[in-house]
């Protein structure tokens, strides 16, 4: 029986969602990032091809394969006209012929669902060219190494979508007009870049542990693959560095909670409401060994040590009520000073009402309101609702949570905003 029109149309768009940045991925290790329009190009032409042939013929059994051999024989057809330049050494169609070895045979290892660790990091490394500004190589790889939507890059970073659309452009552009080239692999001695890349695998996680959008708070696929490539990155003996065990230790922390988190799956269950005994031990006792393990050098702390920190006291913590607020503010007071961004400053004000200082933390989130990026945010509008709220200030509470039910594309999110209004 062929599946209904629907149904190809949410299987193609959650394999795109899933497997798109997997693919480029692939493309961009045969065809290096100067040709990065090409791999895009090549992985459209899969996408269409599958919504075409599977509407006649329906879904196959094993849809993933299917993408990644059709995939592979598109590039395999590109690399033999020739259309690009600036390849990698695996492209060279004329190496393959004198040695008489088969380009489709040698192509496989890398259109395999389960990626190697190591050529995902080579490319995560590779995208840090010295030529690209930082903040557009974080942009570059969540889109083409991690396949985000500019919507959840724009989250992520703190941004609007148009400004995440314009970098991209001028990115590329910069890319193809200049002939950049990115060699693979990494130089393991670059501590520059492994901060980048630590970043991005922050933001991929969080992602994950947060949706933007859609019908899941959670996107496990995202949490877990964070996670394989930071653990890979503590191999490497040159580049184990305290600030990865810090982030290591973040995401050990968080990730005991995503099963309790996404437990009512119809709702949100926040920090408030979960049951505790359901966390698990075990990655909780992990991250404090990560932790206790990433002594920053000189005193030094690190953004990921401080929030690992505040992470580490809520999984100690028996229940909500007796969180140690006022140690999380103190920790928030410091990563201030390292990373100063509004969102910081925010989730200092929550852990400043949280510790009972509401009045205090109102006068401080009603400076934060000048704030354009800020105030698009749905869960700074939340915060107000929550506090206006908690003063007995109804109209007003009910005037801020309506502005943060347009700001959320996440419907558990939106549900949760009307339960609060209510």
């Amino acid at each position: 029986m062929l599946n209904t029109s629907s149904q190809i149309q949410n299987e193609v768009n959650q394999l795109y969602r899933n497997h798109f940045g997997k693919l480029v991925a692939s493309l961009t290790y045969l065809f290096n990032l100067s040709n990065l329009q090409v791999s895009e190009d090549i992985v459209q032409d899969t996408f269409i091809a599958a919504l075409e042939n599977w509407t006649k013929n329906g879904i196959p059994k094993e849809p993933v394969n299917w993408l990644y051999k059709v995939c592979k024989n598109k590039a395999l057809n590109v690399i033999k006209s020739k259309r690009f330049t600036h390849l990698s050494p695996l492209t060279d169609v004329s190496l393959f012929e004198s040695k008489n070895m088969d380009i489709g045979y040698k192509m496989d290892k890398y259109f395999q669902y389960e990626q190697p660790e190591d050529m995902q990091l080579q490319l995560l490394f590779s995208i840090c060219h010295p030529k690209i500004p930082q903040t557009s190589q974080i942009i570059l790889a969540l889109k083409t190494i991690c396949g985000f939507s500019r919507s959840e890059i724009a989250k992520g970073l703190g941004m609007n979508e148009e400004s995440v659309k314009k970098n991209l452009y001028r990115t590329k552009k910069k890319i193809a007009d200049e002939k950049l080239v990115f060699k693979i692999p990494y130089s393991t001695k670059s501590i520059e870049k492994i901060h980048t890349v630590e970043f991005i695998l922050y933001l991929m996680f969080n992602e994950g542990y947060k949706a933007s959008a859609g019908n899941s708070i959670v996107k496990y696929e995202f949490c877990l693959e964070a996670m394989k490539l930071t653990k890979s990155l503590l191999k490497e003996i040159d580049l184990k560095l305290d600030t990865t065990k810090a982030l290591f230790a973040l995401m050990l922390f968080n990730a005991s909670r995503i099963e309790e988190r996404n437990r009512l799956k119809n709702e949100l269950n926040n920090l408030e409401t979960q049951n505790r005994n359901n966390w698990d031990k075990e990655l909780i006792h992990l991250g404090i060994e990560y932790l206790n393990n990433s002594k920053p050098r000189k005193n030094l702390t690190s953004r990921f040590h401080l929030e690992a920190s505040i992470a580490s006291i809520h999984c100690k913590s028996k229940s909500f009520n007796e969180t140690n607020w006022l140690g999380i503010l103190r920790f928030y007071d410091s990563l201030v000073q390292i990373n100063p961004s509004a969102y910081t400053h925010l989730n200092r004000c929550i852990a400043m009402f949280y510790a009972h200082r509401a009045e205090q933390a109102l006068k401080e989130i009603e400076r934060l309101n000048l704030n354009k990026e800020l105030n698009s945010y749905y869960l700074f509008n939340c915060t107000m609702g929550k506090i206006y709220k908690s003063i007995e200030k109804y109209e007003i509470a009910a005037s801020f949570y309506k502005k943060a039910l347009n700001q959320t594309k996440n419907n558990l999110e939106r549900a949760y905003i009307r339960k609060q209004m209510n």
